[in-house]
């Protein structure tokens, strides 16, 4: 379906049906008919509206002609800036963030940011990940010295202790990033007695 007039690919905008507009090929490549009705569209979401009734204004008015109110300041964009966050970061990817370097980020994320989600994960990394280093090193500190045989079940030991370490990361991160709260049975319930329930 092609379009030769201005309108028709108006309506084909309106209509959903502006996948057509200027041929496959020139759609792929961009055609200046795209370009001018693809400004348009975007003019439509970004009008300038009143900073008091969020009625739409021209550009460059001095006071709305509903409201009366001065536009001095300059107009309200229509779409509102994203949350302010803490960290800067949406919850899930801060998170996920907090097992990134295992107890090391969930330690500064518990310092540093405040939501209860990102603090949830942040304290379940340090239980988690700290609780591993510490067996990790008391494996090392106690089966590998002790001769041939504590050697290899200490080496056996460690490489169990990672690959359940490796496992727990991946989950969590991912968890983390679906936005779930997956608590770890021990772990969380421990993270919530030292670092109280967030």
């Amino acid at each position: 379906m092609y379009f030769n007039r201005r309108q028709d690919l108006q309506s084909a905008f309106t209509t959903g049906t502006a996948d057509w507009a200027c041929g496959d090929l020139w759609l792929l490549l961009g055609c200046a008919a795209n370009a001018t009705l693809g400004r348009q569209i975007l003019e439509k979401f970004f009008v300038a509206h009143s900073t008091k009734c969020g009625t739409g204004v021209a550009d460059n008015v001095g006071f709305c002609p509903s409201c009366g109110a001065s536009q001095e300041a300059g107009v309200a964009p229509t779409m509102a800036p994203a949350a302010n966050t803490q960290s800067g970061l949406s919850e899930n990817v801060a998170g996920l963030l907090c097992y990134l370097l295992l107890w090391v980020t969930g330690l500064i994320f518990y310092l540093t940011d405040k939501r209860p989600f990102v603090r949830f994960h942040a304290a379940q990394s340090i239980v988690v990940f700290g609780g591993l280093t510490v067996i990790s090193k008391l494996i090392s500190m106690f089966f590998i010295p002790a001769g041939l045989a504590g050697f290899s079940m200490g080496v056996g030991l460690l490489s169990f202790v990672s690959l359940v370490g490796f496992v727990l990361w991946i989950l969590l991160m991912v968890k983390a990033y679906q936005g779930e709260k997956f608590r770890i049975p021990l772990a969380a319930d421990l993270a919530d007695q030292i670092f109280g329930k967030s």
